[in-house]
């Protein structure tokens, strides 16, 4: 098995395709920030709707935060052959924010 590097893509210089899986490099602060992890980020797994990034999963001590994204990657182009990720009704095409 041969390991890939991550292509990462610097905001707001590469616009991430809306509604497919990315790698999020995110802010560990949060929004409104957290004074004890200012300046730490945190790999997050999300999507960009078109208009805002939103975390696949969900932190319910983060209820309300906003993600503070600094780079992204897509999700499909760092999987191994053969993996297949489950279908998630949030990505679909005729799905609004």
């Amino acid at each position: 098995m041969t390991t890939e590097s991550i292509e990462w893509f610097e905001i707001p210089k590469e616009r991430p395709p809306a509604k497919k899986r990315l790698l999020l490099i995110a802010s560990a602060a949060g929004d409104p920030p957290d004074i004890q992890l200012m300046s730490r980020s945190e790999i997050v797994v999300g999507y960009w709707s078109g208009s805002q990034f939103h975390p696949m999963t969900l932190d319910h001590n983060d209820l309300g935060a906003k993600l503070r994204v600094t780079h992204w990657a897509a999700v499909d182009r760092c999987l191994p052959h053969r993996i297949e990720l489950r279908h998630q009704r949030i990505l679909d095409e005729d799905v609004c924010e």
